[in-house]
């Protein structure tokens, strides 16, 4: 079995979330900078990034359904935490650790990416209320002066 392979992949998708998340906070930052050029082109980025940690998962999987041909046909999971577990594989220390090391790390990561994207979701809506707010503002003191003139 060569578990190479499933750790090759886990690292690639490892650094492709590592890109999406330091893109989200490229985007928050030009949030509250409010350059709309910058962030539109931090957009188009961040659909490369998804599209390669799409490409990154589909290879992840089929790694792992290559591995579990040599696996009994009794094993059902996809999850590479349990197919290490199970008993009588051929694989090292080293790369076990090593791979359950990405795990974690993916884990966190995809955490990461799910916070920092809720704080910019929180940024976008803080900002979209007070520029509502600020024209429902400076339309009805337009509205009052007109009014006051007219009288």
């Amino acid at each position: 079995m060569n578990f190479e392979n499933v750790k090759i992949s886990l690292e690639k998708q490892y650094n492709s979330l590592l890109k999406l998340f330091e893109t989200a906070q490229s985007k928050q930052r030009l949030l509250i900078q409010y350059n709309q050029e910058k962030f539109d082109a931090l957009i188009d980025d961040e659909e490369r990034v998804i599209a390669e940690i799409a490409a990154n998962e589909k290879e992840r999987i089929t790694t792992i359904s290559q591995l579990k041909k040599n696996l009994p046909s009794s094993v059902m999971t996809n999850n590479i935490s349990e197919i290490l577990q199970i008993k009588g594989i051929s694989v090292s220390e080293k790369t076990k650790d090593e791979i359950e090391s990405l795990v974690i790390k993916i884990k966190e990561i995809t955490r990461n990416v799910r916070t920092q994207n809720e704080k910019n979701m929180y940024l976008i809506s803080a900002s979209s209320k007070f520029l509502k707010d600020l024209i429902t503002t400076v339309m009805s003191e337009n509205n009052k002066n007109v009014l006051d003139r007219k009288m």
